[in-house]
């Protein structure tokens, strides 16, 4: 048995991709028989019914809120980094597991001798800052700071194939130390989303569309208000919250769109039924963030229901292996408005996909991924 040290920069929350990421790792490694440390910001530590014992939860406070833009949240993400590492030296634990977005705690991380150290990368933040002359020049600094630090783990782990191809080309992590980990669905999440089926419209009942997700600029949830404005037949519903909320809120009322409706953040119980009577999911990433693999895809294609996605890059290459969706131009409201249209003439918004569930339920399961990574440790200790 292992005392393992799981270090997280945001509270342990099931809304939260991270949380629900890590807590597949944590579980796994407790299934094995090894001793948990979670380490995280938070109000309290929170119990698990799935890990009775041997688990530790190490809070550090409330996650602070970063002030003044890019600079004031890099002074805070330091801070957290700084306060989280100070935790992860008191706790004694004999292997390391340290899981970004927090581009800090890569940069902050101490080589630790005698120790088996992971990073899970969930999202290389740094390559998304835009491309003003200042945020090219800290993305310069910080790509040579991932450079020079990431060789102090053991392993890393990466979530999809264009992560693991920059860890190898732009990081030079030799292949042997790279592990791909999908981020996936629980399969407590897949089989409620699995069963939701499809919702018959009586003749003349509108058709729905839904976003189901965080509200942040990548989102850019404004062109889906656009598009709802140019078709005030159909029904937009807007579920969750996010930094973005109050200039999507704004624009709505400016604008009277009444047939878009801003929900707000749900409990997981209610998940199930809003993709229930949607008839088309919507989801999108700017053209910044080509590189990232929404966790909220693995959600949509559990449900096996129609979907248009906006976005470039690693998402659609990824969706190329799935059927029943629609790719289109991130932040292009015509692109977006053809698309529903053109599923609601061919009643494509109809379909049910049970090939797309199956695939989820083959490969995308986060438990089962989880696996791969402790198998890949266990291997480690051994030639160590």
């Amino acid at each position: 048995m292992k005392r393992i040290a799981f270090v997280i920069s945001y509270p342990l929350r099931r809304e939260l991709a991270v949380g629900n990421r890590i807590l597949s790792f944590l579980i796994g490694a407790h299934q094995r028989g090894h001793e948990v440390v979670l380490i995280s910001p938070g109000d309290e530590p929170v119990k698990l019914a799935q890990m009775p014992d041997r688990f530790e939860h190490r809070v550090i406070g409330p996650r602070p809120k970063g002030k003044g833009g890019f600079v004031g949240r890099a002074i805070m993400e330091t801070f957290l980094a700084r306060k989280l590492l100070k935790e992860l030296g008191a706790c004694r634990c004999e292997e390391i597991f340290i899981s970004i977005p927090s581009m800090f705690l890569l940069f902050l991380s101490p080589r630790q001798k005698d120790k088996l150290t992971c990073l899970d990368i969930r999202d290389l933040t740094w390559e998304y800052l835009e491309d003003s002359w200042f945020h090219s020049l800290a993305k310069r600094v910080f790509r040579r700071l991932a450079r020079s630090r990431i060789g102090r783990f053991s392993s890393v782990i990466v979530t999809n194939p264009s992560e693991r191809r920059y860890v190898k080309e732009e990081l030079g992590v030799p292949e042997s130390k790279v592990t791909m980990v999908p981020n996936g669905i629980s399969t407590k999440q897949f089989e409620v989303l699995a069963g939701v089926g499809k919702k018959d419209r009586k003749k003349g009942e509108s058709v729905v569309v839904s976003y189901v997700g965080n509200i942040g600029l990548p989102q850019n949830l404004i062109v889906l208000l656009q598009v709802a404005k140019e078709m005030p037949d159909l029904i937009f519903n807007i579920i969750g919250a996010g930094e973005d909320i109050e200039r999507v809120r704004a624009y709505k009322n400016k604008n009277q769109i009444s047939n878009a409706h801003l929900l707000g953040r749900v409990q997981w119980e209610e998940v199930p039924e809003i993709y229930s009577s949607t008839d088309i999911l919507y989801a999108q990433l700017s053209p910044s963030f080509s590189g990232a693999l929404p966790s909220k895809l693995y959600e949509y294609l559990s449900t096996g229901k129609f979907f248009v996605y906006g976005g470039e890059g690693q998402a659609p290459e990824f969706l190329s292996n799935f059927e029943n969706h629609s790719v289109v131009l991130p932040d292009n409201a015509d692109t977006l408005k053809d698309a529903i249209e053109k599923s609601i003439r061919s009643e494509r918004h109809k379909v049910h996909s049970t090939e797309n569930i199956e695939s989820i339920r083959k490969n995308y399961l986060r438990e089962k991924n989880a696996v791969r990574w402790l198998e890949t440790l266990e291997s480690q200790r051994d030639t160590a």
